[in-house]
């Protein structure tokens, strides 16, 4: 999941300023520069920048993202990444 460092739909000249393909790098940006963006409040934990983040709540209800897993075919049967799989899975529990 990446991330816009946007203006978005908001009435305000502009737009998308900048345009990232991670979370972590949207977070990386903003703490150097004076931009903001939004992120999953339970990835800013993980970044190892929270500290430097000012973290708000939405000033209105945000849609759910929905994420999926993805792997190439060829991994489909390999015990390895099976394991791996199964054990994400198992890890993996609902955001509330």
């Amino acid at each position: 999941q990446g991330g816009h460092l946007s203006v978005g739909d908001l009435p305000l000249e502009g737009g998308c300023l900048e345009d990232v393909d991670q979370f972590f790098t949207a977070g990386q940006v903003v703490t150097q520069s004076d931009l903001l963006t939004v992120l999953p409040r339970h990835f800013v934990n993980m970044t190892g920048i929270a500290e430097q983040l000012v973290l708000r709540a939405l000033p209105f209800v945000a849609p759910k993202v929905h994420v999926d897993a993805l792997w190439h075919h060829r991994a489909q049967r390999d015990s390895a990444h099976r394991w791996l799989r199964e054990t994400i899975s198992a890890l993996s529990q609902p955001v509330p």
